[in-house]
């Protein structure tokens, strides 16, 4: 678990969020060094941290920002819920600049074809996950800073 995001940027992004009609589920965010993605692996985690959700990167992200003296908070668009296996690692479908390869993900399937369903559903969710993401993060920079007086 991480620390605890900054209350200012906690409102803040509540505030854009509520402009944008976008639904905030706000909780505990579990942070794994690497992919959880089994239904079992995942419910094991939340059941043991509380966690709404598990991620790889917020957490560190979140201590490096607290460590060099910038407030943070964690925004996430969830693509594989908890109740939804993904045993596919993001990596395989991507070329060494991070840009998708046909190739590689042709080839992720073929070994994997079981998992074409909840990578539908990845790829659906993404694209919305996407363009909620844009509007709240564009009214979110338009937020200014309370004043405290």
């Amino acid at each position: 678990m991480g620390p605890p995001p900054d209350r200012w940027l906690r409102a803040a992004a509540l505030r854009a969020a509520g402009v944008c009609g976008v639904t905030v589920h706000e909780g505990r965010l579990a942070t794994a060094g690497h992919l959880v993605g089994t239904r079992e692996e995942k419910q094991a985690v939340a059941a043991r941290t509380d966690a709404l959700a598990v991620d790889m990167e917020s957490g560190a992200i979140a201590e490096a920002a607290l460590a060099a003296g910038v407030a943070v908070v964690a925004v996430r668009a969830i693509l594989d819920p908890l109740d939804e296996a993904l045993n596919v690692a993001p990596d395989a479908f991507l070329r060494a600049d991070g840009s998708t390869s046909i190739w590689k993900s042709g080839l992720a399937v073929a070994a994997r074809p079981m998992q074409l369903p909840a990578l539908w559903g990845v790829g659906r969710r993404s694209s919305r996950a996407m363009a909620l993401l844009t509007r709240w993060l564009c009214r979110f920079w338009d937020e200014e800073p309370a004043v405290d007086g």
